[in-house]
């Protein structure tokens, strides 16, 4: 069945005394080939989602990818269909977001395309992403909007990480695209949150032969929230060359601009 609708008896005697179900989730199924009545593509089960679903993305036969572009719209969990074994796409994921929004990926494996939202979440709760145990090989996760909170944690990105409130955390970022690997700005709901940036190794690896930009490692320019940025290893692999008289910075970790008050605390400490 492409829907689990299974009953218990909690559900029995819940509509028999008149309750409001939609609180309970359904699983869905995707298959190579919409094997055993599953979907066959990620983006016919979000479809058929509701809010609250989860969908359970069976991984192909030889790491073989699905192939699709796709858009999410509704509070949903994207995961493996078997433990301990990413499931492979190839495509770029688009967010719409709205209040309260919560969208959790785990186990994914995206071979060429990112995950953004170029529209900012409307005022109220945040929309929350989280990307956990995810691998970008070639893509942005692009969240440089007002109103989300992004969680990307235990992840690779071999691109950029652009975020205004969330955590970012234990990932492996590696920027052959431009520059900056990590990049805050400033989110339009100013809190005394700290935004934690821990743990994660950031190796620049971007080539040019005539350097137009600086280069930074971790680019910090909000003054909406507090940071944390620790126990991060910064390694520059990149080079360029310049036949003129020009000027190229390189720098792990660069404060451009910081929220300033007496309600908290801005850390960096322990980095390499």
């Amino acid at each position: 069945m492409k829907r689990n609708m299974k009953r218990n008896v909690f559900v029995m005697a819940a509509c028999m005394l008149g309750l409001n179900l939609s609180v309970l989730a359904n699983d869905l199924i995707v298959a190579e080939n919409g094997a055993g009545g599953a979907h066959s593509t990620i983006t016919d089960a979000l479809a058929a989602a509701a809010d609250g679903d989860r969908i359970f993305v069976n991984p192909k036969a030889g790491d073989g990818a699905y192939a699709e572009n796709i858009t999410i719209e509704k509070s949903i969990q994207l995961l493996s269909g078997k433990e301990g074994v990413k499931f492979t796409m190839q495509g770029n994921i688009v967010v719409t977001p709205e209040v309260a929004r919560r969208i959790t990926i785990i186990g994914m494996k995206d071979l060429q395309g990112g995950i953004s939202s170029s529209i900012k979440s409307p005022d109220g709760t945040r929309t929350k992403i989280e990307l956990l145990n995810c691998e970008f090989l070639s893509g942005v996760v692009n969240f440089d909007v007002d109103n989300f909170d992004v969680t990307v944690a235990s992840s690779i990105v071999n691109g950029r990480i652009l975020i205004k409130y969330g955590k970012i955390i234990g990932n492996q970022v590696s920027n052959t695209i431009s520059c900056n690997c990590i990049n805050i700005n400033s989110d339009a709901s100013v809190t005394n949150d700290t935004i934690q940036i821990i743990g994660n190794k950031i190796t620049m690896n971007y080539y040019t032969a005539l350097p137009i930009n600086d280069n930074f490692g971790i680019y910090w320019n909000s003054n909406s929230n507090y940071f944390n940025i620790s126990n991060n290893y910064v390694n520059f692999e990149y080079g360029y060359y310049c036949p003129w008289n020009c000027q190229s910075y390189g720098y792990g970790i660069f404060v451009n601009n910081a929220k300033n008050s007496n309600n908290g605390r801005n850390q960096i400490v322990k980095n390499t």
